[in-house]
């Protein structure tokens, strides 16, 4: 949804995900409408993946601009019924993949002394507690308890 909004409104966009043949159909599909899109399988949990992902922004269309953290794992189920190794991988793509690809970008944007704008999506399922998902929940409250100020902060005011 994201990458065909910002594609619609003139952007290039760079599609990233662990889901090669969805991110084929996307790019394809964006081209067919003459849109600008490539796409890079990566798993943002790795920060040299999400590198990659960068390179590929500047070396396909001269620089980056604009960077989105959407990238995120959801698991159903009480928190004490989750495995440990599913806890771990949510973790490392909700929190290390928004880590990883705002340092990435804000590197990005330095370099090339111009600002840009990092944008992170979060789910709200944690809100009305309706999917008993205590571990997702939490990174959710993060955000929610975020002094207001916080939030909508330029690259400077932030670093």
């Amino acid at each position: 949804m994201t990458a065909r909004m910002a594609a619609a409104r003139g952007a290039k966009v760079v599609a990233a995900a662990r889901n090669e043949e969805a991110l084929k159909e996307l790019v394809q599909e964006l081209k067919g409408k003459g849109q600008s899109a490539v796409y890079v399988k990566a798993d943002v949990g790795r920060e040299d993946e999400v590198n990659r992902i960068a390179e590929t922004a500047i070396q396909t269309f001269g620089r980056l601009d604009t960077w989105v953290n959407n990238a995120g794992s959801f698991i159903f189920g009480q928190a004490m019924e989750v495995s440990s190794e599913d806890a771990h991988r949510l973790f490392t793509t909700n929190f290390w993949g928004v880590v990883h690809g705002t340092k990435t970008a804000v590197q990005h944007f330095k370099e090339r002394g111009m600002p840009g704008a990092v944008i992170n999506v979060i789910c709200r399922t944690w809100t009305d507690g309706k999917y008993k998902n205590g571990i997702g929940e939490g990174e959710g409250a993060c955000v929610h308890h975020t002094h207001p100020p916080k939030l909508g902060t330029s690259v400077e005011e932030a670093i």
